[in-house]
């Protein structure tokens, strides 16, 4: 019986998650695992909200892209995989997703989540600090 059954990957629109994907479908390979990919999309507030602007249909077209990316990248891996996108603060996002999900691993890349990992803490960093589960980190 393999350790990790069930493992949450949270993407985005970064270049790292095609590197974290890459490594989650071997991860799982070796383990026999399911994956749920997972992308957040982050609401733009506070000082910055007026100043950056997102429509909501340009924010669902850029997150549906960065899923529909995944998709083809994952279409011939030979795994079950599930899609998910959320909306919400990408640390707490990843955390409540991984927990109703019944995840036993988060693979998450170390950068790359938005506006937040530039102006705050790193999502992945809160993730790990957070989780209850282990969390792979992907340079």
């Amino acid at each position: 019986m393999s350790l990790y059954n069930r493992i949450l990957v949270p993407i985005s629109d970064s270049i790292l998650s095609s590197k974290v994907l890459i490594n989650a479908v071997r991860f799982a390979k070796e383990q026999n695992a399911d994956l749920i990919i997972l992308n957040v999309e982050e609401p733009v507030v506070g000082a910055f909200s007026t100043a950056i602007r997102y429509s909501q249909e340009s924010l669902a077209v850029t997150k549906n892209k960065v899923i529909n990316e995944a998709m083809e990248k994952l279409a011939n891996c030979d795994l079950n995989v599930t899609y998910k996108i959320v909306a919400g603060n990408a640390a707490e996002c990843i955390l409540d997703v991984a927990e109703r999900t019944r995840c036993n691993l988060i693979i998450i890349g170390s950068h790359g989540f938005g506006m937040s990992d530039l102006l705050f803490t790193n999502t992945a960093t809160i993730v790990a600090g957070k989780a209850d589960i282990p969390v792979l980190v992907i340079k």
